[in-house]
């Protein structure tokens, strides 16, 4: 009973092993080839399966299942940043709103595959574009989180996180892929505009 378990386990192991490579590796190729363009075979190959042996239906029933799973992966990600920043606010929500804008770009800077992926959505099945959405809402919650805590009333909160986070969001996006900031401003000159202007408009936001 103990040896049959031990190969059930090493067997299991080796499966998740493959099934992780699967997901590494389409995550890159749907991120540099675009979801329509990366094929099957050529998933197999970098994940150490036979190309067009069909190997990879072993672990996933289709490309679109794979594409969900990356980006429900990201998505799980997504949740462990908004856990910890929640409730670690300092009193201050100018610095507040630094700190976070900081653990963003920080976060997106590991995450070229999912800014490329979520970027092109040419082709990719409805419930992907379902999770996806589903993601930004999760970093939305970042800030609706950050609102309540300073007791602006939930629908200012809403509100005030689609406008913050969309101002930031091309900015992030282009330090994170390019290394480089928008017209060459400098990233703290750009952080304390952002911030000193999302508190003139939170000042006149109504509170709960």
């Amino acid at each position: 009973m103990t040896n049959g378990s031990t190969k059930a386990s090493l067997t299991d192991k080796r499966r998740n092993n493959t099934k992780d490579k699967i997901v590494e590796n389409a995550s890159h190729l749907f991120a540099t080839k675009g979801y329509n363009n990366a094929s099957i075979a050529e998933i197999e190959q970098l994940s150490g399966l036979k190309a067009g042996s069909g190997g990879l239906y072993r672990h996933f029933t289709s490309k679109a299942e794979i594409l969900l799973e990356v980006v429900n992966q990201y998505h799980v990600r997504i949740i462990s940043v908004r856990n910890n920043l929640f409730g670690c606010y300092s009193g201050d929500l100018e610095a507040d709103l630094k700190s976070i804008l900081k653990t963003l770009i920080n976060f997106m800077k590991s995450e070229h595959n999912m800014l490329a992926i979520t970027g092109d959505t040419n082709g990719i099945p409805e419930d992907v574009r379902g999770a996806i959405s589903d993601t930004w809402n999760e970093a939305y919650g970042i800030f609706i989180d950050l609102f309540l805590h300073y007791e602006l009333d939930e629908s200012a909160s809403r509100l005030m996180s689609v406008m913050t986070l969309g101002a930031i969001s091309h900015f992030v996006y282009q330090l994170a892929n390019w290394h480089s900031t928008p017209l060459e401003i400098k990233f703290d000159e750009y952080v304390n505009f952002w911030a000193s202007q999302t508190l003139r408009i939170i000042k006149m936001s109504p509170k709960t």
